[in-house]
């Protein structure tokens, strides 16, 4: 994969995301590129945000001329709670509509507008996450990127 092919698969997730509701007729308030690091991203007056950021590889697998790579993105939507019981009802709403309508939009670009092989979504999971003092009801999963050429091996 290019420096172009990331950087285009980046953009293309960052598009789709904007685009995506996370519940019926909601959209996110804002969508970021890089995992949080507290207040400043996230202000505590926004209900709805996903961010998605390179966690890593997952293996690597070497053929004749090339060195395979899954390569993860982390990806998190952040939701934050309110109090009364019909808010918490609707914040569990919320979270399961955004853990379906995320990876359905992620499924449905495969290759990220061409610019990877193929991906797979990774069982997503809810959680709460504390966030330099403020709690979020977090959907987090990892797509895995398939990189079929990420590291040509020398003759």
């Amino acid at each position: 994969m290019t420096d172009a092919q990331r950087r285009g698969a980046l953009a293309y997730l960052n598009n789709l995301l904007r685009a995506c509701a996370y519940s019926e007729g909601k959209a996110f308030e804002a969508v970021l590129v890089g995992e949080p690091s507290g207040k400043a991203d996230i202000p505590p007056q926004m209900y709805a945000l996903v961010a998605f950021w390179l966690a890593g590889e997952a293996e690597k697998e070497a053929t004749l001329g090339n060195v395979m790579v899954r390569e993860e993105i982390r990806l998190r939507v952040y939701l934050r709670p309110a109090l009364g019981e019909e808010a918490r009802f609707e914040l569990e709403v919320d979270s399961w509509n955004a853990m379906r309508n995320v990876q359905a939009a992620i499924r449905g670009a495969s290759t990220l507008g061409g610019n990877v092989t193929d991906l797979e979504i990774d069982t997503a999971n809810v959680v709460w996450v504390d966030l330099r003092g403020l709690l979020y009801r977090v959907v987090e999963m990892t797509i895995v990127l398939w990189d079929t050429e990420a590291e040509e091996i020398a003759a």
